[in-house]
């Protein structure tokens, strides 16, 4: 073999350990876990309270009613710490979830409902993303909208929802309770660490970069891989169990139902 050739070789190999290695650094970032500690917007003079309130304002005129204001930051992984406010819609039984950052980066608003046999949907302003869409779940449903005006968020949530009750035969769930809302992210943030970490770091990153490309706007929540009926089963059953459902966690490490916790 010509020395250039085995040149091209050494070249190339190096910089595909190169790009994979950067990979699996950017996977690491995404957070394990979720903290949720009780907050008070004046105890944070960095926070751009002005813009807390005017998204807050936008949201009570469309009926939200305010609920939980706490500081959000990641158990495990990387997130910028950002102040969150959630909401409770009471006519359309749906949570609105305000957070903002304190390092400016743009305000993102989530429209939440969340439904009996595990199901959720979520419509949110936030951008589209890699990581969202190599780590889709079973039976949580999104749709991104990062150009939606707040009345436009919820309108499109209201319809969405009402497709997705009718495909799925779901029940809305109607609690509005906090603690409702910050175990069900905590619970799909954890399942979503996991979907990532099994899966294989070559198949990841050309899934990735096709992700990069044309990443994902909305997804059903319908799993079509061999396996995801029996996992949603499961989970539906109450199993958590890793071998039975993989996207969970081993019953050592489950949340208590009653344990406060976003192509």
């Amino acid at each position: 073999m010509p020395s250039w050739s085995l040149w091209l070789i050494t070249v190339l190999a190096t910089g595909i350990i190169f790009l994979l290695a950067r990979w699996q650094v950017y996977t690491q970032t995404l957070p394990g876990g979720l903290i949720f500690e009780a907050a008070r917007i004046t105890d944070y003079p960095s926070l751009d309270q002005f813009a807390v309130e005017q998204g807050t304002e936008a949201l009570t005129a469309l009926g939200f009613e305010a609920l939980d204001d706490t500081l959000l930051t990641a158990e495990q992984g990387k997130l910028n710490q950002q102040f969150s406010r959630l909401l409770w819609h009471p006519t359309h039984r749906c949570y609105a979830q305000l957070c903002t950052a304190f390092d400016r980066s743009p305000q993102t608003i989530a429209i939440v409902s969340l439904f009996a046999d595990n199901w959720s949907l979520t419509t949110t302003t936030q951008q589209a993303n890699v990581l969202g869409t190599l780590t889709r779940l079973s039976r949580s449903a999104w749709y991104f909208e990062p150009q939606a005006s707040t009345r436009e968020l919820l309108s499109d949530h209201l319809r969405q929802r009402e497709q997705l009750t009718l495909a799925q035969s779901l029940e809305l769930s109607t609690d509005g309770e906090a603690e409702s809302f910050y175990v069900k992210t905590k619970e799909q943030t954890f399942r979503r660490k996991q979907v990532i970490k099994r899966q294989m770091l070559l198949f990841s990153f050309v899934k990735g970069m096709l992700a990069f490309v044309r990443p994902r706007k909305s997804w059903d929540g319908v799993l079509k891989s061999k396996g995801a009926g029996k996992q949603d089963i499961a989970f539906a059953k109450g199993d958590h169990e890793a071998d039975a459902n993989p996207d969970l966690p081993p019953a050592s490490e489950q949340l208590p139902p009653s344990s406060v916790n976003q192509d």
